[in-house]
């Protein structure tokens, strides 16, 4: 049978209905029927959240599936992966509404509220039908980024912001940075033994001997005025190779959190914060103009660095003078500051 299921979430913003992120649409309470309406009105009350028509979004798929259960549970892969692309917005704040929500039998058009949480496995995806061009129809690939299911960069994104999101969350500094690190991992490493950090350099301007060969076919001034800051790019370049035995030192040796306390974590941290804000940036259009895999995607990128003007006036006017900041402890960095 074809299942319509409704996940319900909190959020800060207003989104108009009908707003497409691939086989999931973001919808108001005024796409509802008056039974749908009910049904979502008892959910959250179940849940003991309040009733706000301008804030309670509804996250919609379809899929065909034996049952109710089986629909649900496919369909929570694709809510999670929607919120995350909806908290990379800045200012936009998400809360779970729990598992409230609703299905519709599209078939009968029988309505029934989620009273209380279920099993919460997730098990592999089917069929999905996107929702954006009528009642259930099925998914084209390009549609938009999010719903590429397969493709190994648009797969590692979706994967790269989960572990990026979740770090917000955690209380320990030494797994805030962590999750961090893990996102920028996910996105950069092609093979398991490669060094990422000439790629983390490119993002914030500066060129590495690996891609030495390219600036010869792209000669940018800003690019080369800001590789003259020779002292910055030795900053940057250690930094990024102390993250790196960090994170090792986390993962494989027993750090502790009281070791972080001899390293310059804020220096770290905002350094860590403005390469992958950057980088996602970068790589999401990258994607977009039909980069399948995540050697396409970095084999592409200097170009992309090179003619991104925004990104080079923002690296010599704000990032250079922060990091000189953050390095003499004369002033507090805010998200403001970061690309």
């Amino acid at each position: 049978m074809i299942i319509k299921i409704v996940k319900l979430i909190d959020s800060n913003q207003y989104i108009f209905e009908n707003k497409p992120y691939g086989p999931v649409d973001v919808r108001t309470s005024e796409s509802e029927t008056e039974e749908e309406k009910q049904a979502a009105i008892e959910s959250l009350r179940s849940f003991n959240y309040a009733v706000d028509d301008k804030n309670i979004l509804r996250l919609v798929t379809v899929c065909e599936k034996e049952t109710i259960k089986k629909a649900q549970l496919d369909s929570e892969l694709l809510f999670e992966e929607t919120i995350d692309l909806l908290k990379r917005q800045p200012v936009t704040k998400i809360k779970n509404c729990d598992n409230a929500g609703y299905w519709v039998n599209m078939d009968t058009g029988e309505t029934k509220p989620f009273l209380k949480p279920i099993d919460t496995h997730i098990p592999f995806l089917n069929q999905v039908f996107q929702t954006s061009l009528g009642p259930y129809s099925p998914m084209f690939g390009e549609q938009i980024i999010s719903s590429k299911r397969g493709i190994e960069s648009v797969e590692a994104f979706i994967r790269s912001i989960h572990w990026y999101n979740n770090s917000e969350s955690q209380t320990r500094s030494y797994l805030r940075f962590l999750y961090k690190w893990i996102a920028i991992e996910t996105i950069t490493k092609i093979s398991i033994d490669e060094d990422i950090i000439p790629k983390l350099c490119l993002i914030l301007g500066f060129v590495l001997s690996k891609y030495k060969r390219s600036t010869l076919n792209y000669r940018s001034e800003k690019l080369m005025l800001i590789n003259r800051n020779r002292h910055y790019k030795k900053i940057i370049k250690d930094e990024f190779y102390k993250c790196k035995k960090i994170r090792n030192a986390i993962v494989h040796a027993g750090f502790k959190e009281t070791d972080l306390l001899n390293e310059n974590l804020k220096l770290k941290l905002y350094l860590i914060n403005c390469v992958y804000s950057c980088m996602t940036k970068n790589i999401e259009k990258i994607i977009s103009s039909g980069k399948n895999t995540l050697k396409e995607v970095w084999d592409v990128m200097f170009e992309n660095v090179v003619k991104n003007e925004i990104l080079l006036n923002w690296i010599s006017g704000t990032f250079l003078p922060q990091v000189s900041s953050i390095i003499s402890n004369s002033d507090d960095v805010t998200d403001d500051d970061i690309f």
